[in-house]
C-alpha cells in the first residue's frame, strides 16, 4: 500500500514538473508547433489562417506556417495592413505596389485592382467624350453661397438653375427621367404607392441609361 502511494505521488510530481517545464520553455509569441491550431485566448497571438484577417498573427507565422517566405496570400485575402509581412493581400496593395505574387490567384485581384492617377484621367476623358447626354454647356447654375454643416439658415434662396436650354427637355433620357417626378410624394410622412405604371417608367429610364455609350464603356 505504501509503495503504491509513493508511486502515485512520484507520478503526480513528475507530471507537474513536466507541465511546469513546458510552461517555462513555451514561447507564447511563436508559432512553433501551433500552425493551424484553433484560436486560443491564452496566447497573445495566433497561428491559423484567420489570424491575418484579425491582425493577431504571431511574428513568425509567415516563416513557420507558410513555407518560410511569407510572400503568399493563402488564407490572408482582405487582411488589414501588416508591416511585419513582406507583402500584402488587401485591395490597397495594388495602390502601394506591395501585393504578394499570388494575390491575383488567391484573391482574384490581379495587381490589386487599382488605377493610377493617369488611368483615371484617361478614363474620365473617355467617358466625357462618350457622354452624348452631357448638358454641362446647356445649363447655367446659380450656386449663390457656401454654407457649413449644421447652419439652419438658407443662404441660397434663389433657384439653382438660372437657365436651361429647351433642347435638354427633349432629350430621350431626360424625358424618361421627368416621367418619374410625379411618382414621389414630397412629404416623407406620407406612405407612397408603387403602381405598375410607375414601375414601367422606372424600367424605361434604366434601359435608356444602360444603352448609353458611357454605360457600355464602363
Amino acid at each position: 500500500m505504501i509503495g503504491r502511494t509513493l508511486f502515485t505521488a512520484w507520478l503526480l510530481g513528475s507530471l507537474t514538473l513536466a507541465i511546469s517545464i513546458r510552461d517555462i520553455v513555451r514561447d507564447d509569441s511563436s508559432c512553433e508547433g501551433r500552425c493551424d491550431d484553433a484560436f486560443d485566448s491564452s496566447y497573445p497571438c495566433q497561428c491559423n489562417t484567420a489570424c491575418a484577417s484579425h491582425s493577431d498573427c504571431c511574428a513568425d507565422y509567415a516563416s513557420v506556417c507558410q513555407g518560410g517566405s511569407g510572400e503568399s496570400c493563402k488564407g490572408k485575402c482582405g487582411a488589414h495592413y501588416d508591416p511585419s509581412l513582406a507583402c500584402q493581400c488587401n485591395d490597397k496593395c495594388g495602390q502601394y505596389g506591395n501585393c504578394c505574387p499570388d494575390y491575383g490567384e488567391e484573391c482574384g485581384g490581379g495587381d490589386g485592382g487599382s488605377l493610377s492617377d493617369q488611368d483615371l484621367v484617361v478614363l474620365s476623358e473617355m467617358l466625357i467624350s462618350d457622354d452624348a447626354n452631357n448638358v454641362g454647356g446647356k445649363i447655367q447654375l446659380n450656386l449663390q453661397c457656401t454654407t457649413n454643416n449644421g447652419n439652419p439658415q438658407d443662404c441660397s434662396p434663389a433657384p439653382l438653375f438660372t437657365s436651361v436650354d429647351p433642347s435638354v427637355m427633349e432629350m430621350p433620357i431626360y424625358v424618361k427621367l421627368a416621367a418619374l417626378y410625379d411618382n414621389y410624394v414630397t412629404s416623407p410622412g406620407t406612405v407612397e404607392d408603387h403602381t405598375e405604371e410607375e414601375q414601367m417608367e422606372e424600367m424605361a429610364l434604366i434601359e435608356e441609361m444602360a444603352g448609353t455609350a458611357v454605360m457600355k464603356t464602363t
